[in-house]
């Protein structure tokens, strides 16, 4: 190999400089590293997991409330009567064109599959979808508990449910505020349903406030949902009155207040 030097007037050779070794790092060294990055992997991809799993929940449940609310207008265009003049009890062949109920104004206008037998729903872990979401920490400050095959399931296209009981009352608010109207008994537990967002996958939980709880009844109280899976979750309280379905809790109020 022929190499290329200059030297400079008067110079008579060349001194060349010893290269400095390079070594590999230790195994100390490797993992003290490995284990610096699973300690940060374990602090931030929960928090990652969340904030997706979040952002996921907050979108399809604004969607869905979208998308019933769409429903009863469009029952209210064909047929000309929404909650508040449904007071028939539902029945699934309910046909809005001869009878004024709730499952009526569903059948005829909202896309989806009907689901009246409870028994057919099951969660992943093959336990039946209305009881995990009853063990699941729903606690005496809400409506969303075991009432047995009183139940009305609308699983929309995307997977979303809408379910709630068979009304016995006319859903309407009359010369009162929803606040008021919340803390009557039967308003509050005939007009009052739920969307859960992924349908039967988990976690089947009720999005809560800070405090730890929904606040159905007092629907106008203070509220902020974190955004962790304690807090955050995928069932969202919703009130139907008039023609209009909005949320049933100051958890859920919080959240659609707070999505973009």
């Amino acid at each position: 190999m022929k190499n290329n030097f200059t030297l400079a007037e008067g110079a008579t050779h060349v001194t060349l400089l010893p290269i400095a070794a390079k070594f590999g790092f230790t195994l100390a060294e490797v993992l003290i590293t490995l284990g610096i990055i699973g300690v940060v992997a374990a602090m931030t991809i929960p928090t990652l997991i969340a904030n997706t799993n979040g952002a996921k929940y907050r979108s399809q449940y604004k969607k869905t409330l979208s998308s019933l609310n769409q429903a009863v207008k469009m029952n209210i265009a064909n047929h000309d009567f929404d909650f508040g003049s449904a007071g028939q009890a539902c029945n699934k062949t309910d046909n809005p064109e001869t009878v004024m109920s709730v499952c009526a104004i569903f059948n005829g206008s909202l896309t989806g599959v009907t689901i009246f037998n409870y028994t057919n729903l099951k969660t992943p872990n093959n336990t039946l979808y209305y009881r995990d979401l009853y063990n699941k920490g729903t606690t005496s400050d809400t409506e969303i508990k075991e009432r047995g095959v009183n139940l009305y399931y609308y699983q929309l296209k995307d997977g979303s449910f809408f379910a709630f009981h068979s009304p016995t009352t006319e859903c309407s608010l009359g010369n009162k505020t929803l606040e008021q109207r919340m803390t009557e008994t039967e308003f509050h537990r005939y007009c009052l349903g739920w969307i859960d967002v992924n349908g039967v996958s988990l976690p089947n939980k009720e999005v809560r406030c800070k405090d730890g709880k929904s606040h159905t009844r007092d629907i106008s109280a203070s509220c902020v949902v974190p955004n962790d899976p304690q807090h955050m979750a995928d069932v969202f309280p919703v009130i139907f009155y008039d023609g209009t379905v909005a949320p049933g809790s100051a958890a859920a109020r919080y959240v659609l207040n707070t999505t973009k």
